[in-house]
């Protein structure tokens, strides 16, 4: 059976909002249930925390998308036209954030670690090959897949009818508040919106799949090179280090500087599209117009008669979509609101 037969080609505000809702609800029931089974500790419950909450959000993705009978490849920008010149780019914006902004985030580790917070990193065994392979799988290879979709398939597209700014906007915002982790907010805010930026220039979702799972793969590897652990900023060694004022400066001057070497490469990508008659925006008018015509059929199916819950749902969802700015939307702002909180508890509870 084709899955895409017949089917819309958007998502809409609440599509992305409640997609997010339930990805930030969904992996918590599922592991209160996994804890309550096999307990928090064990090498069972460490793997069930890394693959829960992906496989939580490709269900929580597939169900919304089926919800609303979505073209799976063209809904989420599954493009493989991919441009190399411009994959290349992609690569290279990783790098510079991988190294631009770790001096900054390990700053921020020993700053907050020094008010009582105590992070929520575990060690990683990538002691061997095997244990590396099995890391890449579920720490590169499933957020690359999975993550991806929600945020830059459900999430970029369903925000987009707000133009890009604020589509760029939400996305990363609620990118940094699904992590949780205070240390690399910065990091998390900045690259959701490098990668949500990547989606709605190319028109393809599988560059930021590349560019995630790069960045996941890159730190396991190094890890596995280089036998690194967890800093331990208790000793006399990080004190004397961050002791020195330069050494709390730099890394705030790199991550600047890397800020403005990714937008530069974001410029440059731009054009090269620009240049190769490949970028979306050209096209945007068909595609609006298209849309509409789309929404104004499905509208149509769904005004047939239903049951007096659905209808009253299906009525409040499109009352919400209505809305052309996001701060007006329920379900937008309602979505916001959870991932704070969430980020507040999960922050709160880590400071002794």
């Amino acid at each position: 059976m084709d899955l895409n037969k017949k089917r819309t080609n958007i998502y809409s505000p609440s599509d992305a909002s409640i997609a997010f809702i339930l990805c930030m609800l969904v992996p918590q029931i599922v592991m209160l249930i996994v804890f309550m089974v096999l307990g928090e500790s064990g090498a069972k419950s460490q793997l069930a925390s890394a693959l829960v909450p992906q496989l939580s959000f490709l269900a929580v993705c597939v169900f919304v998308s089926e919800r609303k009978k979505v073209n799976y490849q063209k809904a989420n920008s599954i493009n493989f036209k991919i441009n190399p010149l411009v994959l290349l780019l992609v690569i290279v914006i990783g790098v510079v954030c991988i190294f631009g902004f770790s001096p900054f985030t390990n700053l921020i580790d020993y700053l907050t670690f020094k008010l009582g917070y105590k992070s929520s990193a575990t060690n990683i065994d990538v002691s061997t090959v095997g244990k590396l392979v099995a890391c890449l799988f579920y720490i590169a290879l499933l957020p690359a897949i999975c993550e991806e979709f929600l945020f830059r398939g459900i999430l970029t597209h369903g925000f987009k009818k707000y133009g890009t700014v604020a589509t760029v906007t939400l996305s990363a915002v609620l990118f940094a508040l699904m992590h949780q982790n205070l240390q690399q907010l910065v990091y998390q805010l900045f690259l959701g919106a490098v990668m949500a930026y990547i989606v709605v220039k190319t028109g393809s979702i599988i560059y930021t799949m590349c560019l995630h799972f790069f960045n996941n793969a890159f730190i396991l590897i190094e890890s596995h090179v280089t036998n690194a652990t967890l800093p331990d900023y208790s000793s006399a060694e990080y004190a004397e280090y961050y002791g020195n004022a330069w050494n709390v400066v730099w890394p705030i001057l790199v991550m600047l500087l890397s800020v403005a070497i990714v937008v530069g490469l974001l410029f440059l990508m731009t054009f090269i599209l620009k240049k190769f008659k490949k970028q979306p925006e050209a096209e945007n008018a068909q595609v609006e117009e298209a849309q509409k015509l789309e929404e104004t059929e499905q509208k149509n199916e769904e005004a047939k008669p239903k049951g007096m819950v659905a209808t009253y749902i299906s009525n409040a969802l499109d009352d919400a979509d209505k809305h052309d700015k996001f701060y007006k939307h329920p379900f937008v702002i309602s979505a916001i609101v959870v991932g704070i909180i969430f980020w507040i508890l999960t922050v709160v509870s880590l400071f002794k």
